[in-house]
């Protein structure tokens, strides 16, 4: 499990990149309701806008990876943005449903090559301390990014429904910016049958394994809780929208928090013991959430989950990149990536299955034990300790 780096793309771009990304959808969820009216939707025919540009990230996400394997970052960094921003620009112009759900197809193929690609380029850039610092910043930076452009798209959305979707446009200056600043040459310089080979031997490995089931796990618990805490709060327990909105918003703050401090943290305690944390502070606030009453304590077993959330992704996806030597890192980061998307599509729909022949609190008692018994895979994740406890970056993002 080596650490060399095909190119030190600068760790802003890349962090810029992901922001970017997140304009495929977060601008674009006020919207719909519009979007509804003028074209004359229905409600299932609605919700394609968005499943149709999710679909590809699970079906793609390990082909584009591997792409960027064998032909370098920028020529799947650079085309992947400049696509996305071209869609944008064409939904800018386009009337029709079938064309929309196309070209949002074509994006959404765009954005399961970028977004796993940016932790990529990081881990390619920076080691230990320094990569999960970077890590935290990129956790922080889409955090804010998801809670400022729903507001952006609310309001872009008065002039037009489609004016969200000259938002997207952005990508292709950061597109053009790529070409110049992301290094161009291949990460893997092997036959294809030593790259397919070296690959397959690392998805086999104990602690690629354990990677992959821990990014299964923490969309679960995350899909679990975004899902169904606004029905158990305001269905079950009758507080207001807008208590439950304080609730997520204000565990997303405590997710950027937790995540920020992640670089420091793995300076002085062992990443494998602080995700062994992290996994306690999801489990047990899933398990309270189902006893807990008055305001105060409901807001803070929110708070609580989120900061385990956000050190938790922080953690795992440093991880992820010391599993990969270069030369193969995208692919295996990418099919990690498949596998959580797996976890966001399933959590839902184990909830609802669940819910049919339990109550909902005993589902999250369930999902948190769950969270909790995930706590032995630590032991199997102390052997990356010693890399992300290092101090080797050059300071420069």
């Amino acid at each position: 499990m080596t650490n060399s780096h095909p190119g030190r793309t600068p760790v802003w771009l890349t962090i810029l990149a992901s922001g970017v990304i997140l304009t495929g959808i977060q601008p674009i969820l006020p919207a719909l309701p519009e979007m509804q009216r003028e074209l004359g939707l229905s409600d299932s025919e609605i919700s394609l806008i968005t499943s149709m540009y999710f679909l590809p990230s699970v079906l793609l996400a390990f082909p584009t990876g591997l792409l960027a394997d064998r032909f370098g970052r920028r020529s799947v960094f650079v085309v992947s943005l400049a696509v996305f921003g071209l869609c944008g620009l064409a939904l800018s112009f386009t009337r029709s449903f079938t064309a929309i759900c196309v070209v949002r197809a074509l994006q959404g193929s765009a954005f399961a090559a970028v977004h796993p690609l940016s932790i990529t380029m990081i881990g390619d850039a920076r080691s230990g301390a320094e990569q999960v610092t970077a890590q935290g910043i990129r956790y922080t930076a889409l955090t804010v990014c998801e809670a400022i452009l729903p507001v952006i798209g609310g309001l872009v959305v008065a002039l037009s429904w489609y004016a969200p979707f000259t938002l997207q446009i952005a990508a292709l200056p950061v597109a053009l910016v790529g070409w110049f600043l992301v290094p161009g040459q291949s990460s893997s310089q092997s036959p294809l049958s030593s790259y397919w080979k070296q690959l397959l031997e690392i998805l086999k490995d104990k602690g690629a394994l354990t990677i992959q089931l821990s990014g299964f796990l923490r969309f679960l618990f995350k899909f679990a809780f975004m899902t169904y805490v606004p029905i158990l709060l305001a269905t079950k327990r009758d507080f207001s929208l807008t208590f439950v909105g304080v609730a997520l918003g204000g565990s997303a703050l405590f997710g950027a928090a937790a995540a920020t401090l992640a670089g420091r943290l793995v300076r002085r305690f062992a990443p494998s013991r602080l995700l062994g944390l992290s996994l306690i502070l999801i489990g047990v606030p899933l398990i309270l959430l189902s006893v807990v009453v008055s305001p105060p304590m409901v807001l803070l077993v929110c708070f609580l989950f989120g900061a385990g959330d956000g050190a938790y992704g922080v953690l795992q996806n440093a991880m992820m990149t010391q599993v990969a030597p270069a030369g193969v890192r995208a692919g295996f980061i990418a099919a990690t990536a498949s596998v959580r998307n797996f976890g966001k599509f399933l959590a839902p729909s184990i909830l609802g299955l669940s819910v049919l022949v339990l109550p909902l609190e005993t589902s999250f008692v369930l999902i948190g034990v769950l969270a909790l018994s995930a706590v032995s895979t630590v032991f199997v994740l102390s052997c990356f300790d010693q890399q992300l406890m290092s101090y080797q970056g050059d300071g420069k993002a």
